[in-house]
């Protein structure tokens, strides 16, 4: 299939768009969501670093491997291919090791600890995948169209949709018999506890990509990259209800004045997670604080009966 331009427009520059990403987090936490985009409270981490590593890493390589792969025409080739594309993962992760120093100081043991990691990991899926091209060749089956089973036909792809009110980048995109199938990559090493907000972001992705190229997708997936786990999601009506009801609330945080309450019973495991846990806990004392404040300032302001100045002026009289 031809590398059409799909879904870029002008449409993913408007910002009365709800980006995706603020439904995954509405669905982790309506209050993080609250925290990052109506208080404005950002903040890196070494798991927020880390993410950008592998994301900017994966950009870097994914043109190069498809450069290589569309070289291939036997399979006496692929000892030498292998040697080539290990050798593209080291220039890379070179590279992407000087500019994470310079531009994330402070992190710089946890990258350094990450890349090692991540090169292991690429040139661990990158064997596989030659592998999987080897059978190809064995069985007389490989052929330049089969590049997109292997590997990404988009990446880091952005799509837009006035009607849907939504904009994001989706991380790849791959082909299987024609079919579009949104790709979404987490580094979170605790695949378990966001799992139903990733499911909704690829939902949202899925809806995005049928929207701008006019073809139903059925499915979506989330590679949790740091355990190999690719983590398969059916686009059934009830999760594209899911993500225009999602979408909806999201719309109604973004307006509000006050914060939502913070996350209670077993949902409430989530906040040991969470990047913005120290910052919910100190704005939930300032609430409290306030309450405290304005319940004191009530007693003496309130016009009803038998608040305390009501009586202290009852008992000046007499």
């Amino acid at each position: 299939m031809k590398n059409r331009n799909i879904g870029i427009n002008k449409d993913f520059v408007d910002q009365s768009l709800i980006a995706v990403s603020s439904l995954s987090n509405y669905t982790y936490c309506p209050r993080r969501l609250y925290l990052s985009q109506v208080k404005g409270i950002r903040k890196e981490t070494s798991h927020s670093v880390a993410g950008k590593i592998e994301h900017d890493a994966r950009r870097i390589i994914c043109p190069q491997l498809k450069h290589k792969y569309l070289k291939l025409t036997n399979n006496k080739q692929i000892v030498e291919f292998e040697n080539r594309v290990f050798q593209i993962i080291d220039r890379t992760m070179d590279y992407i090791r000087k500019v994470a120093f310079i531009e994330f100081p402070i992190f710089t043991p946890e990258i350094q600890f990450f890349i090692e990691e991540l090169d292991y990991r690429l040139k661990s899926e990158e064997e596989r995948r030659v592998q999987t091209l080897t059978n190809l060749f064995e069985m007389g089956k490989w052929n330049k169209s089969k590049i997109y089973h292997l590997l990404p036909w988009l990446v880091e792809h952005p799509v837009a949709s006035k009607d849907l009110q939504l904009k994001g980048r989706i991380d790849q995109v791959f082909l299987e018999e024609e079919r579009a199938i949104p790709v979404d990559i987490k580094t979170t090493p605790y695949p378990f506890i966001s799992r139903e907000a990733d499911a909704v972001q690829i939902g949202a992705y899925s809806l995005l990509l049928e929207k701008v190229w006019g073809r139903e997708v059925r499915k979506g997936q989330i590679y949790y990259s740091r355990s190999f786990l690719h983590y398969d999601v059916r686009i059934s009506d009830e999760l594209r209800n899911k993500v225009i009801e999602t979408r909806n609330c999201v719309r109604r945080i973004l307006e509000m004045t006050k914060p939502p309450p913070p996350l209670e019973g077993h949902e409430a495991l989530k906040c040991r997670f969470c990047y913005l846990r120290t910052e919910c806990q100190t704005e939930t004392l300032i609430n409290e604080e306030q309450a405290e404040v304005n319940g004191l300032c009530k007693l003496f302001t309130d016009p009803a009966p038998g608040n305390l100045d009501s009586l202290f002026m009852e008992a000046k009289v007499k």
